[in-house]
């Protein structure tokens, strides 16, 4: 998942992940599944399948790492409302379970056309978020201390805010 593309596979899979977990769990673990889900998923599918290049290879403008973070966030709250709209004036009804699977499907399509302009461009001048440089960043930054004391505040402190953040 960290490979250029990996970023792709990884929205997929977040994707299915927020699909299953919110028809099947109730409570905190489904808020904290399915919000991705609604905020950020749908739309950096489609920023993804509308930007597929580099900047530094496009023909056009394109959105830099901050700006495609806030467009897939607007764009995802964007999509949500037609599709609720959509939704709430056919016979499929509107529901939790009708909602994430709209949802989930516009994502799963955004990941898949993404993909395919992605692979239609050179290797070179395909987009890919830097997950292998941030992976190696968090693990510096995280385990590699002068003293092992550092080492075990650091761990106990990411799972204190995993364990607050679930609470």
């Amino acid at each position: 998942l960290i490979a250029p593309g990996g970023d792709l596979l990884c929205g997929l899979a977040l994707t299915a992940v927020g699909v299953i977990t919110a028809l099947t769990t109730t409570g905190t673990v489904r808020i904290l599944f399915s919000l991705p889900l609604v905020v950020v998923l749908p739309g950096y599918a489609l920023v993804s399948a509308l930007y597929p290049a580099k900047p530094s290879y496009a023909r056009q403008p394109v959105p830099g790492l901050g700006t495609r973070a806030a467009l897939a966030v607007g764009v995802s709250i964007t999509i949500s409302i037609p599709l609720l709209f959509l939704l709430g004036t056919t016979n499929i009804g509107l529901g939790t379970q009708t909602v994430v699977v709209g949802l989930g499907t516009v994502s799963a399509v955004g990941y898949l056309l993404a993909g395919r302009r992605r692979l239609r461009l050179r290797r070179e001048h395909r987009f890919h978020l830097p997950l292998r440089r941030w992976a190696q960043q968090l693990y510096t930054g995280v385990l590699r201390q002068d003293s092992p004391v550092d080492v075990v505040l650091n761990v106990a402190l990411v799972i204190a805010v995993v364990l607050g953040v679930s609470a």
